[in-house]
């Protein structure tokens, strides 16, 4: 991976779509539990397994701009 983008940001098709979606910053204002579609691009991403054995993933969303 090169860090920067050759041709074009991956997501430039999209950006009509993405700016109408929430902000992770705008997440604390809904309600618990509830739905939501964030959209980005997973610029880091690390698998653990759970004291039951299950996988859990954190990931880090790079922001579109």
């Amino acid at each position: 991976m090169l860090g920067l983008y050759v041709s074009g940001h991956p997501l430039a098709e999209f950006a009509d779509y993405l700016s109408n979606l929430n902000t992770i910053e705008n997440l604390y204002e809904e309600p618990d539990k509830s739905t939501q579609l964030i959209g980005g691009v997973i610029s880091k991403l690390k698998q653990i397994i759970t004291k039951s054995g299950q996988p859990m993933y954190f990931l880090t969303l790079g922001r579109f701009n």
